[in-house]
């Protein structure tokens, strides 16, 4: 059947085909670029919502109130925090924190999953090593945003695919 095609679907086949190769590649390429650079945001984030953490524990921590804190965000479900005293004790947390440690190390990243679910995790001690912070978000929530991101940068692509073809095809038959 190709040998019985014409030049002109011939042509018009294997010059779609490279580009759209072409696009895919630069959109992978592209895409895992940007979810390194998106995934480092959302580090960034967590360790700076630990920051904050860490000054409001100068304070009374029974003071603070966390189970009436308004939503302010869609996903602000998906975001927890837990503050330990002495790392043994949990003594404020989020109302979407589980009851266990949302990590089992005390400095830095992680990766945990706790009830089958899976967070990402930032976790930090204040200057005196009496309280431990741990500010988590789902990975759920990166999935479903770097999803977004990948249909944003491939629909361009599938928009602009069928005029391009059109235009080749013209392009090839005049010529």
């Amino acid at each position: 059947m190709w040998q019985r095609a014409s030049l002109k679907q011939r042509l018009l086949v294997l010059v779609l085909s490279a580009i759209t190769l072409i696009w895919l590649g630069t959109a992978a390429f592209t895409y895992h670029d940007a979810r390194e650079e998106f995934d480092e945001v959302l580090d960034g984030l967590l360790a700076q919502a630990a920051s904050l953490l860490l000054v409001q524990t100068s304070h009374d921590l029974d003071e603070l109130e966390t189970e009436h804190a308004p939503l302010l965000h869609k996903y602000a479900r998906r975001v927890a925090f837990q503050i330990w005293d002495k790392g043994q004790k949990l003594r404020l947390h989020s109302a979407n924190a589980p009851q266990q440690a949302l990590a089992d190390k005390e400095q830095g990243f992680s990766d945990s999953t706790i009830d089958g679910i899976r967070w990402r995790v930032f976790s930090t001690r204040d200057e005196s090593g009496e309280f431990l912070i741990h500010v988590a978000e789902r990975t759920s929530v990166r999935d479903e945003l770097a999803q977004d991101i990948a249909g944003n940068l491939l629909q361009p692509l599938l928009f602009s695919l069928p005029l391009l073809a059109l235009l080749l095809w013209v392009a090839v038959a005049r010529g």
